[in-house]
């Protein structure tokens, strides 16, 4: 069982984090000493404010703009000379980054104050550290800072705190421990009946789609090593998706133009076409080449039920994340790419 109040309230709520660092921030708060919040708005801020400087810092979490814009925790900083300055954080655990959110939280907010002086942050403290890396350059152009867990550690340690405040303890440990999780859960996995063994829970891993997150960062790492990089992870409605952002195929020309995409769906490396009401007949021929060239591959895989919809399933490789190391598995990600996907832009 945990004796962590952040696990056993639950890691992945984005209150919890909030909470904490909106208590260490609040100048009303006179259990945290005044050098400690000066400190940490001096990393956040990166203004190099002194005591002196400051009136009050007063946070405000959920701040919002009515019923349907909301920002998870807004820091307002007074300062003795009559200026105000502001920290705008959007925390995220296990859901992906949202590059729309940010930008109408921020608009939002500057509409209400368009001189504000204000610094923006994206804490990603759970599965979302792996889900921004495709938008990193418009996140940074849109003004955001991202932080991981162990940026977010990095701010928020060395504090006067620590070793005599349980509150700030046990969420500096709750983070650390979230950072070993990350980094061990190719091995850990390996020491498990399947992806869904109950023994995760154990070790603190939240199962489904945060855990698929976690061992797709893995498996993306490897990947990148070879020549097939640049791998976007994010969810897809109802699946866990790690899609090859620089391998997507268009065949044909003009509407009729149909377009082949490489993603990791669960376990499964899967081609798939983006079909919607293109011209069936027309693919129905295409496919047969297609299945011909993906069962030629040299690592085995199978050819998926039939289905209708706009993305569907072509060819599928299943593996096992419990049973094959993840070098393994970018291995023979990298054999099928090889041999499948340049022979695709031929059809």
């Amino acid at each position: 069982m945990f004796d962590n109040f952040v696990d056993i309230v639950g890691f992945q709520l984005e209150k919890v984090h909030t909470g904490v660092i909106s208590w260490l921030l609040d100048s009303r708060n006179p259990t945290v000493p005044e050098s400690d919040r000066i400190s940490l708005l001096s990393k956040l801020l990166s203004n190099g404010m002194q005591n002196d400087d400051i009136a009050s810092i007063t946070p405000i979490q959920e701040y919002s703009f009515g019923r349907r814009r909301k920002i998870d925790l807004v820091v307002k900083v007074m300062m003795k000379k009559g200026d105000t300055c502001y920290l705008l954080i959007e925390c995220k655990t296990d859901s992906d980054v949202d590059y729309e959110q940010l930008q109408q939280s921020r608009n939002a907010f500057l509409k209400e104050d368009p001189h504000a002086t204000c610094s923006f942050y994206v804490l990603t403290l759970g599965a979302s550290q792996f889900t921004y890396q495709h938008m990193a350059e418009k996140i940074k152009e849109l003004g955001f800072n991202v932080l991981n867990v162990s940026g977010t550690r990095k701010k928020f340690s060395g504090l006067s705190l620590e070793g005599k405040n349980k509150i700030y303890d046990v969420w500096c440990n709750a983070l650390k421990r979230e950072e070993e999780r990350c980094l061990n859960v190719d091995k850990i996995l390996l020491k498990m009946e399947s992806p869904w063994d109950d023994r995760l829970r154990v070790r603190g891993y939240r199962l489904g789609f945060p855990l698929f997150y976690m061992y797709y960062a893995k498996l993306r790492e490897n990947l990148d090593n070879s020549p097939f990089k640049n791998w976007a992870i994010y969810t897809g409605r109802n699946n866990p998706v790690m899609n090859w952002q620089d391998g997507w195929i268009k065949n044909g020309q003009g509407e009729e133009a149909l377009s082949l995409y490489w993603e990791f769906n669960w376990n499964s490396l899967i081609l798939k076409v983006e079909l919607g009401d293109k011209d069936h007949d027309r693919w129905g021929s295409l496919k047969d080449k297609i299945v011909h060239l993906c069962k030629a591959s040299p690592v085995p895989g199978r050819q998926p039920a039939s289905r209708e919809g706009t993305w569907v399933s072509v060819y599928k490789w299943e593996f096992n994340f419990c049973r094959t190391p993840v070098t393994e598995i970018s291995k023979n990600t990298v054999m099928i790419l090889e041999d499948v996907h340049g022979r695709l832009r031929s059809l």
